[in-house]
């Protein structure tokens, strides 16, 4: 639940986020595999560390993408208004 939360969350504030470790594949995988030869508890343990670890990197790669210059630079180009932009390069104010 937590890993699409996340990704859910970024693209909410328009990063896309399709980084991590751990997908939703490699989830089914470890279930399947615990399920066929009776080793759940090993692998939900493993699910578990898996999890976290890509949540971690999901958070830190939205949170630098947030934080990059290009990304400054975009909110501050779309904060301005036209009256502000005209004043920046008209020569009669």
């Amino acid at each position: 639940m937590l890993i699409p939360y996340v990704r859910a969350k970024a693209e909410a504030l328009q990063v896309p986020c399709a980084v991590g470790a751990h997908g939703k594949a490699e989830r089914i995988i470890l279930l399947s595999i615990g399920t066929l030869f009776q080793w759940m508890e090993p692998m939900l343990w493993i699910l578990a560390i898996l999890t976290h670890f890509t949540v971690l990197q999901r958070i830190y790669y939205v949170w630098k993408k947030l934080h990059s210059p290009q990304n400054q630079m975009k909110k501050f180009v779309s904060s301005l208004r036209w009256r502000d932009v005209y004043r920046l390069v008209s020569p009669y104010t």
